[in-house]
């Protein structure tokens, strides 16, 4: 999570492995696959 802190945005997009989202980060991390059904 500290490696992710020095950067302003409001959530990252995981394109590695799914299991990262199940981590506890203080940004929102989202699969690739949910930002294709979202937009």
């Amino acid at each position: 999570d500290s490696n992710l802190l020095g950067f302003e945005v409001d959530a990252f997009i995981n394109t590695a492995c799914p299991r990262i989202n199940e981590d506890e980060f203080s940004k929102v991390i989202i699969n690739a696959d949910e930002v294709e059904y979202i937009l």
